[in-house]
């Protein structure tokens, strides 16, 4: 059996220029914390996009332990490693999948905030201390490592990117106990190999330690992952509003010369952009290219219009760019002109998606104002006056602008009516006098279907001041042959025979007490 353990381990790949290390001070000899207990102070910070920080202050590691610590954007560990040989002190590995790695007895642990914008992990400071053979006392050197685009992930596969250089290397064998790794079914006994990674693949490798009589063989994969492969990183022209996209599978992150860590982004303006993509650890980051967009089409007629008679109205929906016109008359033109009253509209379509207007269009035509002729009232009547043109404004005598007025009084009354196109007016004389209503009765009429003299009907001198009215016929028998309470409605004698008949009238006139006239008619056929 082995007197001691090796320590196995997998180094950063020789490719590793983002790695700088330099010495900031020299705390000479530090009584530090007792040997049998371990304090950790870790603070990572995730992207402004993730979950958040997460936080590990001040958690006692027991030097016994064997413990991954999960980070919210990956995986970041910290393994404790011990052997047999109690000359050899027990070491702190400090690692992630791209390659940092830091050997510690003891150690304080610091990380500062990421820049806005980046997925970092900066100010990497620990400490190295050496045995000094005395209880408790060591002699420290703190170092700063400056490593920036950490991708972390589980220890269990090694991804490298293609390109890189795979190390590998024994770390301690102070008994010189001969080493074997089998890389790629190939066998090379030396401490230390390094090989090219020229294309994607999933490897094995293998180290074997051949103590006496005793192999202790350990595996670990890896894999060798091509950058991303851009399909979209030249100069274009689009649309507004069109999607510019990179996406692609196996992709961790995406940042955007805009600040968006999306696999697309809108574009609403022409410009120069570039993105950086993220795959396990491998980047690709485009050249810059230039965006320009397709100028948008627009079509504004305004609001809808009123035109005077025989005018016309031109509809321009030219544009600086090429593009197809359709009009509501399947026409093609860039313009259209309006002759009468109707909707027009107008479709153009670009490269992109095009644009549409619509517009009503009327005509005004010329019109006369008619209040009619002049006239004269009974006392006490009224009358209305109408202009009769829609669309108008109107000014009356009195300076009212209603499109009717109504008349009270003697006089001369007038109004003009006007639009846009035309304006006209009119005037009426209006004069009053008493009016005795008088009652004329046809003493005969003769109901032979003729159309002529076919209804007896009692006539009024001013028939508009009526304002009751029944007529009631009787035989000479005193038989009711006919009843009515309309003036306008007459008797045509249906059914009775020829001869005398009885006619009563009961009406009231405005202004008038109610009156009783009685009369008789002949029928005669």
């Amino acid at each position: 059996q082995p007197t001691e353990r090796m320590v196995k381990e997998w180094v950063y790949p020789t490719t590793r220029d983002n790695l700088r290390r330099t010495l900031v001070t020299t705390a000479g000899d530090t009584v530090f914390a007792p040997c049998d207990s371990l304090y950790v102070d870790v603070q990572i910070y995730t992207h402004e996009d993730g979950i958040g920080s997460t936080y590990f202050n001040g958690q006692l590691i027991p030097p016994t332990a064997f413990d991954t610590f999960p980070m919210t954007n990956g995986e970041y560990w910290v393994t404790q490693l011990y052997f047999y040989n109690d000359d050899i002190p027990e070491i702190i590995r400090i690692e992630n999948e791209r390659g940092f790695s830091a050997y510690v007895d003891e150690f304080g642990y610091n990380v500062g905030p990421a820049p806005a914008g980046h997925h970092e992990i900066d100010d990497i400071t620990y400490l190295y201390y050496y045995h000094s053979g005395a209880a408790g006392c060591y002699s420290a050197e703190a170092y700063q490592d400056n490593h920036t685009g950490l991708t972390l992930h589980n220890g269990d596969t090694v991804y490298r990117c293609v390109n890189d250089t795979l190390q590998l290397r024994v770390e301690h064998n102070p008994d010189s106990v001969p080493v074997e790794w089998i890389y790629n079914g190939d066998s090379y006994p030396f401490p230390e190999l390094f090989f090219p990674l020229t294309q994607a693949d999933t490897l094995a490798v293998q180290l074997v330690f051949h103590y006496d009589g005793c192999p202790d063989t350990s595996t670990t994969f890896v894999v060798v992952v091509p950058p991303p492969v851009f399909t979209y990183c030249h100069d274009d022209t689009l649309c507004h509003g069109a999607q510019l996209s990179v996406e692609q599978p196996n992709v961790l992150s995406y940042q955007w010369s805009t600040g968006a860590h999306t696999p697309a982004i809108t574009l609403d303006s022409a410009g120069t952009y570039s993105v950086t993509v993220t795959n396990l650890g491998c980047r690709a980051e485009s050249d810059l290219f230039t965006i320009d967009l397709y100028p948008q089409s627009s079509v504004e007629f305004g609001n809808d219009s009123t035109l005077c008679e025989l005018a016309t109205l031109l509809l321009d929906a030219t544009q600086p760019h090429p593009a197809q016109y359709v009009w509501q008359d399947q026409s093609t033109n860039t313009t259209y002109t309006v002759f009468e009253d109707g909707q027009y509209w107008v479709v153009v379509t670009d490269h992109c998606l095009g644009a549409s207007d619509t517009i009503a269009v009327g005509y005004l035509t010329d019109f006369m104002v008619d209040l009619g002729p002049d006239t004269t009232l009974c006392e006490g009547r009224t009358l209305t006056l109408s202009a009769g043109v829609p669309f108008c404004d109107y000014e009356w005598q009195d300076g009212s602008t209603q499109s009717t007025y109504l008349v009270r009084y003697p006089g001369t009354y007038s109004v003009t009516a006007s639009n846009q196109c035309f304006e006209h007016g009119d005037d009426i004389a209006v004069e009053y006098e008493p009016c005795d209503q008088e009652l004329w009765m046809p003493n005969s009429f003769t109901p032979d279907g003729d159309g002529l003299n076919d209804l007896f009907l009692p006539v009024f001198s001013y028939p508009d001041e009526v304002e009751s009215y029944e007529m009631t016929i009787y035989d000479r028998w005193g038989m009711v042959m006919f009843d009515t309470k309309s003036k306008e409605q007459g008797w045509d004698a249906a059914g009775v025979p020829d001869g005398v008949y009885v006619v009563f009238v009961r009406y009231k006139s405005r202004g008038h007490e109610t009156r009783d006239v009685t009369g008789s008619v002949t029928v005669i056929r």
